[in-house]
């Protein structure tokens, strides 16, 4: 994109897109993690969290991989082998985690990519990764892992977007990112959306690359600048946690229609905390609040996303029939995802390419539904009698 067109893209957000009205977002404390853990890293397979490297209180390299089981509630220890850093990169892919990336306690970029069975925490060695970095943003789509910006050196920050493809164990470059640095982001629909960092300067600049045509499509302006943070996924919305000066900072991108809204929240203090969206919960892990890893921590904080932010205020009304229902519950259009919901915004059950579903086995009361048919999301609410 030519310098004039990202300078219109800058204000069609800034002025077209404005702050929501103020929401509030509601955190939880759970059970803490093991031990402090900052500079972590993170990642899901919706069923457990796994929580990987970074320092400790006494540590300023760390070589576990914790698991939290979210229907439990219980952390574990996947494995205590994986070579010690902080600063890494995670993500699942089937039934394995990669890490990568990172700084080991020999002050060198770690090149290693480590296949850990999420089976049993054992772990193999894949190919080498080609540009070793860290603080770098990480995120999957479609079963490839995208590693992008991040450290080289104290100097020097990087520009580079990489795929890897864990099938074939190899790497391809793609192209480079319009910003250079520390930073995060996410994949929403094909799109990966970079958001934020640190280069020497915080940034306030989102990056959206469409993974289908390999092509920058637009540079957009957050109203503020944002680093240290971590990102997660839940809906259409891009989460964003933590901060290196707002150590309370939570906000969102609406990536339906490209709105950023601050939220006010009782988030305890944390930068370089990890974070993740799993079920329409946000979960905000770790982190430390100064210079020191003594100041590292081990709360782990969860949002129910669908109640906090009123959600279902924002998206298109859904018919349903009947309501009350008994047994079945019908639609009108053919649902790609449907989610039931309690009112406390428990995720009860969800379905795919649905007409109707089964709601017999729920208990009598009042249920929220979270839709989707491509792009479109839809709420509804019934009675189950």
């Amino acid at each position: 994109m030519t310098r004039p067109k990202l300078f219109i893209a800058f204000l069609i957000f800034l002025y077209c897109s404005p702050l929501a009205t103020s929401q509030t977002i509601q955190f939880t404390d759970l059970e803490n993690l093991p031990a402090a853990r900052s500079a972590l890293t993170s990642a899901n397979d919706g069923e457990n969290i796994y929580i990987v490297n970074g320092f400790g209180i006494d540590e300023q390299y760390t070589d576990e991989v914790f698991k939290y089981n979210i229907a439990q509630s219980i952390w574990s220890t996947l494995t205590s082998s994986t070579i010690p850093k902080r600063f890494a990169s995670a993500a699942e892919v089937g039934d394995f985690l990669y890490v990568f990336n990172g700084i080991t306690q020999n002050g060198v970029l770690n090149n290693s990519v480590e296949k850990i069975s999420l089976a049993d925490g054992t772990i193999e060695l894949m190919s080498e990764n080609p540009q070793p970095c860290e603080a770098a943003g990480v995120t999957t789509w479609n079963n490839k892992i995208y590693s992008f910006g991040g450290s080289l050196s104290p100097n020097t920050t990087s520009n580079k977007l990489y795929e890897f493809d864990p099938e074939n164990d190899t790497w391809t470059e793609l192209t480079n990112i319009p910003f250079a640095g520390e930073t995060k982001g996410e994949v929403v629909n094909g799109k990966l959306y970079i958001i934020g960092g640190y280069n020497g300067t915080v940034s306030n600049q989102i990056d959206i690359y469409n993974l289908s045509t390999n092509m920058w499509e637009s540079s957009l302006m957050m109203p503020i600048g944002i680093s240290a943070h971590s990102t997660a996924i839940v809906g259409s919305k891009i989460y964003m946690v933590g901060d290196f000066s707002n150590l309370t900072s939570v906000a969102y991108f609406d990536t339906f229609d490209n709105s950023f809204q601050i939220l006010t929240n009782n988030l305890i203090a944390r930068r370089h905390c990890a974070a993740e969206g799993v079920g329409g919960v946000l979960y905000a892990i770790g982190g430390n609040t100064s210079s020191t890893i003594q100041s590292s921590i081990a709360s782990v904080q969860k949002a129910e996303i669908l109640t906090s932010t009123n959600e279902f205020e924002k998206m298109e009304s859904m018919q349903v029939y009947p309501n009350p229902a008994t047994n079945q519950l019908g639609f009108t259009v053919e649902l790609d995802e449907l989610k039931i919901y309690d009112l406390n915004g428990k995720l009860i059950k969800e379905f795919v390419k649905v007409t109707e579903v089964d709601i017999e086995e729920l208990k009598s009361g009042v249920y929220n539904l979270l839709g989707k048919k491509g792009t479109q999301l839809f709420q509804g609410r019934f009675v189950k009698e």
